[in-house]
């Protein structure tokens, strides 16, 4: 495998996890939104989703096409065969 091929695969990996910690973060901050964790929570979820911005801008800037991105369930399981 060429080093493109595996940077692309990284990039794309790390995307999957972002975009999953990005609604994860988003969820949790509506939830506790009124709790004394309602505002930390809300600029966690804010400092996140920057992050995700910054790798697409990476991606972008590398001509890394980002993959579709499968959608799992929390608690569900999913095998990693084909």
């Amino acid at each position: 495998m060429s080093g493109d091929v595996l940077l692309a695969t990284y990039l794309n990996d790390h995307h999957a996890a972002a975009v999953a910690a990005t609604e994860l973060a988003r969820r949790v901050a509506a939830e506790q939104r009124g709790s004394p964790d309602g505002e930390p929570l809300r600029r966690l979820a804010l400092d996140v989703e920057e992050d995700l911005l910054v790798l697409r801008g990476i991606m972008a800037a590398l001509d890394v096409p980002v993959r579709g991105t499968r959608r799992v369930r929390p608690g569900s399981r999913r095998s990693s065969a084909g």
